[in-house]
């Protein structure tokens, strides 16, 4: 698909059971799910697997980003995903993802900064050339919000969650898969929250891995009636794994 005579990648989804909450809309953490798939199949488009860029050593990595939700789609409700590149920088790619209704109606958005990285030597590397040729950069973010990234630890939290890293939380880098940490983010979200709030807004932040049979904590602090601050920090050695800050609307 093009716009502006620049290549958009679209995907389609539908909203399945095991993806909702009590309410039966899709979760945040369902939300996060659809946009990695989604980028994983825009490798995939242009010959570039994620298996075939394993096999090599290298991947793209999810560092930091940040997501709005206007409305959350329903059970069984089909949607669409579009996601294109808005910036290439050394080793770094700022990928856009606008999350659409089966009839075109806006429903959130998704920005995220990717780094280009050496899976053995454990740091960024320069994006390869077939990129730049294959996804052309649309100046267009999907929504009005800059990636903040965020190294601040919380002190006093006010709810936390541990955790045990489980076989089912490691993904084909035999590590932590991204969207586990969101996962766990949750767990630890106070139930008034939880239970009688939505999640408009996160900003999120990757900094270490972590692995098979760490133990992990999740801490939550409220900061305003809207507004929860979050750490994942790995027990063993005290080491701060990702932040988030996330902003709520009360039903």
């Amino acid at each position: 698909m093009q716009e502006n005579n620049i290549p958009i990648f679209v995907k389609e989804y539908e909203i399945r059971y095991k993806e909702v909450n009590d309410r039966q809309e899709a979760t945040p953490v369902a939300i996060l799910n659809f946009v990695e798939e989604t980028a994983a199949d825009h490798c995939a488009h242009i010959g570039r697997n994620v298996y075939d860029l394993q096999k090599n050593g290298i991947g793209w990595v999810l560092y930091a980003g940040c997501f709005h939700m206007d409305k959350y789609p329903r059970y069984r409700e089909k949607i669409k995903i579009k996601t294109w590149i808005s910036q290439f920088k050394s080793f770094r790619g700022y990928r856009e993802y606008r999350v659409l209704s089966e009839d075109n109606k806006l429903l959130g958005g998704f920005r995220g900064l990717w780094l280009y990285f050496d899976l053995e030597k454990r740091k960024p590397i320069p994006i390869e050339d077939i990129y730049y040729e294959k996804w052309p950069m649309r100046n267009e973010k999907a929504i009005d919000y800059e990636i903040d990234p965020s190294k601040n630890l919380i002190t006093n939290s006010d709810s936390n969650k541990s955790f045990a890293v489980q076989r089912y939380d490691i993904d084909s880098n035999n590590h932590v898969n991204n969207v586990r940490y969101m996962q766990w983010l949750m767990e630890a979200i106070p139930d008034e929250f939880y239970n009688k709030a939505k999640m408009q807004y996160i900003q999120g932040t990757f900094l270490k891995e972590t692995f098979l049979d760490r133990h992990v904590l999740a801490d939550c602090k409220i900061i305003s009636p809207n507004e929860l601050l979050h750490t994942v920090i790995e027990k063993e050695h005290g080491t701060l794994l990702a932040t988030a800050r996330t902003t709520w609307e009360w039903d």
